[in-house]
């Protein structure tokens, strides 16, 4: 441990560590024991997303973030210093967000205290536009009538029209041959039962499997595993996602980004 901290040691600490915060090699810590070896280190070595850093802009020109949101106190904290590394050694950062920098993190965790590092890492480094148009290009893009759609909009939970859709889609992938219930790994070394076809490369769900607690609480980790083991998820009866299902509609956009990482290829009825 630290030795106890006498009035000399921290007499030139000018503000208190806290959760959140890290000392000067990367290392978070509390209370006096921060405050002691803040000021007796003084800063000597660099922290450990400063290192980081430095270390990505070995091998990176330019990075590219593409629809950035925080939505908890460790982006909020990591990303200011990361950003502020990035620049100073050299590499151009381009991102876009649907928020000013000053809206991101909005209503979060201490954010008085944390957002305006990263505000301001952005303001010293960074170029601000803000581009206002009520056009959504992705809906100008052609649509090839000929292919069948992975998608079926509005279309009521556990309707025919539903179940037809979902069928027709398992059959085409899992052919002829019986699918079967199988458990298979998700994160932290977990199992989830699953509708699995023959061939082992696609599976399919109900959204409340999926995306509800109980049965099952399941996260990023969990839906990056499952995107890394399938080609093809099929997914049935999305629901209308509201206010009041903030929880569902969470991780369902963490299983909608992980089908995106993973280049997994996403079949779901919905209703809205």
């Amino acid at each position: 441990g630290f030795p106890p901290a006498r009035p000399s040691d921290n007499a030139g600490v000018s503000r208190p560590f806290n959760l959140g915060r890290q000392d000067d090699r990367g290392t978070r810590r509390t209370g006096s024991a921060a405050a002691w070896v803040h000021h007796v280190r003084k800063g000597a070595a660099r922290p450990s997303i400063g290192r980081l850093g430095a270390e990505l802009a070995r091998s990176l020109d330019v990075l590219c973030l593409d629809e950035v949101a925080i939505s908890n106190l460790q982006n909020c904290v990591i990303l200011g210093p990361l950003i502020q590394a990035l620049c100073e050694a050299g590499v151009t950062v381009i991102a876009t967000a649907n928020k000013t920098p000053g809206k991101l993190y909005a209503d979060g965790l201490d954010r008085a205290r944390h957002l305006a590092p990263l505000v301001d890492a952005i303001d010293a480094h960074c170029d601000v536009y803000h581009y206002h148009s009520a056009v959504d290009y992705r809906k100008r893009l052609p649509v090839d009538d000929t292919k069948a759609s992975v998608f079926r909009w509005s279309c009521p939970a556990q309707s025919s029209e539903s179940l037809s859709f979902s069928d027709a889609w398992w059959g085409a992938l899992a052919g002829t041959a019986a699918s079967r219930v199988e458990s298979v790994p998700v994160g932290y070394g977990r199992k989830l039962p699953v509708l699995l076809s023959q061939c082992q490369a696609c599976v399919r769900f109900r959204f409340e499997d999926l995306c509800t607690f109980p049965p099952t609480a399941l996260g990023a980790a969990d839906y990056s595993v499952l995107c890394k083991q399938f080609s093809t998820l099929v997914i049935v009866d999305v629901p209308r996602l509201r206010p009041e299902t903030h929880d569902a509609a969470r991780r369902w956009t963490l299983f909608v980004d992980s089908c995106y990482e993973n280049h997994a290829r996403l079949i779901m009825s919905t209703v809205a």
